[in-house]
């Protein structure tokens, strides 16, 4: 009877990355004041950090321009009377040499605003230009109800983060059920600001399987013009690598043996 002895060396290598939530930190200004953050806790290089800001103003206002940061989207959430609205959201990649804190620079006209940073790990930092998203983020997308809607996004990779963010200037609003359609419940990440003036929130989870999100939404518990965003971030995860695989006959007569390898 021939006998086959099979000799299988594999030698993988395994990186499963998942994206995790670093940390938050939310800071309130009025008037001519700038918007001081403090930097959130334990991030390290190649984190990466979102600025969401929230702007009221007796005059149209502008987007703050903070060094470092890169704008994702900004937006004019509209005028009432003598109120204006502006909502900005920014990413920036961590270095090793962050500051304390960052001092953004507002427009002089306005009279009240927030702002709040969060930060992820795990985050694929190595695309064209070091762009961190699965896909282009959406637009800020305003509305005038108790309901804060989001465009939807079609992301490309398993195990992106879904973000939410959203900024609301008039009433100061709570928020509640944050949600999209894929992947379902998002986890509120931070919903301050200041009352009877602007709040900001944000919220998120890990989309298992590539595809369309559905439109995001979040309740307010009034009725006020705001602003809503959806980003995706993109894990850094290395696809599975199989570095040897051998199968040896032992016999001296003619055998044959099959090997199946799944990854």
């Amino acid at each position: 009877m021939n006998k086959i002895l099979l000799l299988l060396f594999l030698l993988p290598i395994f990186s499963f990355g998942q994206i995790a939530q670093r940390g938050s930190s939310t800071t309130n200004s009025t008037y001519n004041a700038a918007l001081s953050i403090n930097r959130p806790a334990e991030i390290v290089s190649g984190d990466v950090l979102i600025l969401n800001i929230a702007q009221r103003g007796d005059k149209k206002l502008s987007n703050p321009a903070p060094s470092g940061w890169i704008l994702i989207d900004g937006l004019d959430l509209g005028q009432t009377g003598s109120v204006r609205r502006q909502a900005s959201v920014y990413y920036k990649i961590a270095t090793a040499a962050e500051p304390n804190s960052y001092t953004i620079t507002l427009d002089k006209d306005h009279n009240g605003s927030t702002g709040s940073i969060i930060a992820f790990s795990g985050v694929d930092v190595s695309g064209v230009g070091s762009s961190p998203f699965d896909v282009v983020p959406g637009s800020i997308n305003a509305s005038n109800s108790n309901t804060a809607t989001a465009t939807a996004l079609t992301t490309v990779s398993p195990n992106a983060a879904i973000i939410m963010l959203t900024q609301a200037i008039g009433n100061d609003p709570f928020y509640s059920n944050w949600a999209t359609t894929s992947p379902g419940t998002l986890t509120e990440l931070y919903d301050d600001g200041i009352s009877g003036v602007v709040s900001i929130g944000a919220a998120w989870a890990i989309k298992s399987s590539a595809g369309d999100t559905g439109t995001g939404s979040t309740s307010l518990t009034v009725s006020e013009r705001n602003g809503a965003i959806l980003l995706a971030l993109k894990p850094d995860c290395p696809a599975f690598s199989l570095t040897s695989v051998t199968a040896t006959d032992a016999c001296t007569s003619p055998g044959t043996s099959n090997v199946t390898v799944t990854g």
